[in-house]
């Protein structure tokens, strides 16, 4: 019986391309346009073409990722060290050598810089085969991730997306849900106290608003409080990471000005400092508050009900199944376009040991 199986030959004749393209379009090998490898990869599928995968691992070098994350080191270590965890997890996994991962982690202000130190070396002729990289946060880590994904290089975003860049796919938190979550939170905890005085009133530490992670919890929390409890005051206390030194006096004055009905940080360094500031204010136990994240001083001041809940938004998980898909592209020529949508929770003393055991 004659052997009817389809070929890449077979594909390249189709589309009058070489074969070696179709074979890194295939292979989710940099060199091809997007367009032109979901072509190529619709019409496999259409006509049942099948990898000869042991032949293909055989023959072909370690697909080489970057991996592109912020450090985990000072303040890096509340949050971005379980970016780095989930991705090491993955890469565990894969210690037979079928991928080589090249860890790049850069400090804050420094991405762009990081990122034009990759496309220098691709410039330069080194073989890169894709991204694991941290969403853009400002116009110039925009511009570098654009200019290497001109390159075809398959490029797998983690905690954002970003539709100006061609990128295969992205992993990130419901950051909607998540500022939903806290604000219901904080409506009930708010319902049974007091008004006094200066009435209801929530300290929102609200972070950056030119980070997309933090203004979208942020102004969803806002919307949803306001809508719950309309006669609830939200005092805003902005600032990021870059603006670190000043949290803490900006917190004491929003704590010294009233006591609050409750208080609340849409990221983890916040979340840091305003549990030192309820503490040294002589307030931890006394008003309700959510800190955001689940990393060890974060854990202590639930345990010792200087806060109230923790939100959870897995940055591990997302990590650990940026890196899947990625490397299943490389491997498998599987390009999967979905965003991958991370759950949002809220963790309580009596759940706490669940969260634990995921970490």
């Amino acid at each position: 019986m004659a052997d009817t199986r389809i070929t890449m030959r077979d594909i390249a004749a189709h589309f009058g391309i070489s074969v070696n393209t179709v074979h890194k379009a295939i292979a989710g090998k940099p060199g091809v346009g997007a367009k032109t490898r979901s072509e190529i990869l619709q019409y496999a599928e259409e006509v049942g073409y099948e990898r000869n995968e042991s032949a293909s691992m055989l023959r072909r070098k370690a697909p080489v990722v970057y991996v592109v994350l912020p450090s985990a080191e000072d303040d890096g270590r509340f949050f971005y060290a379980q970016l780095w965890s989930g991705f090491e997890a993955f890469a565990a996994s894969h210690s037979s050598g079928d991928i080589e991962f090249r860890r790049c982690s850069f400090r804050p202000g420094c991405y762009a810089d990081v990122l034009s130190e990759i496309y220098g070396k691709i410039e330069a002729g080194e073989h890169v085969s894709g991204l694991l990289a941290f969403t853009p946060e400002t116009e110039r880590d925009f511009l570098e991730l654009k200019r290497l994904s001109e390159h075809a290089i398959p490029i797998e975003l983690v905690m954002g997306a970003d539709r100006r860049i061609d990128h295969i796919g992205a992993a990130v938190p419901d950051y909607h849900a998540a500022g939903l979550l806290m604000a219901e939170q904080a409506a009930n905890l708010m319902a049974g106290r007091a008004h006094g005085d200066a009435g209801l009133s929530a300290v929102l530490l609200s972070g950056d608003a030119t980070v997309e992670a933090h203004r979208l919890v942020a102004d969803s929390f806002r919307e949803e409080l306001r809508r719950m409890l309309p006669e609830a005051r939200i005092i805003e206390v902005p600032g990021g990471h870059s603006e670190r030194d000043e949290l803490p006096d900006r917190v004491r004055r929003a704590l010294e000005g009233c006591v609050p009905s409750f208080a609340s940080s849409v990221f983890a360094t916040g979340s840091m400092v305003l549990a030192q500031e309820l503490c040294a204010a002589g307030l931890a136990g006394k008003v309700p508050a959510i800190g955001s994240d689940v990393f060890p001083e974060n854990v202590e001041a639930l345990r010792n009900h200087t806060f109230t809940n923790l939100l959870f938004k897995d940055p591990e998980g997302l990590a650990f199944r940026a890196a899947a898909t990625l490397s299943a592209c490389l491997l498998y020529g599987k390009v999967d376009k979905r965003l991958i949508v991370g759950d949002a929770e809220l963790v309580f003393r009596s759940n706490l040991e669940h969260y634990l055991k995921r970490r």
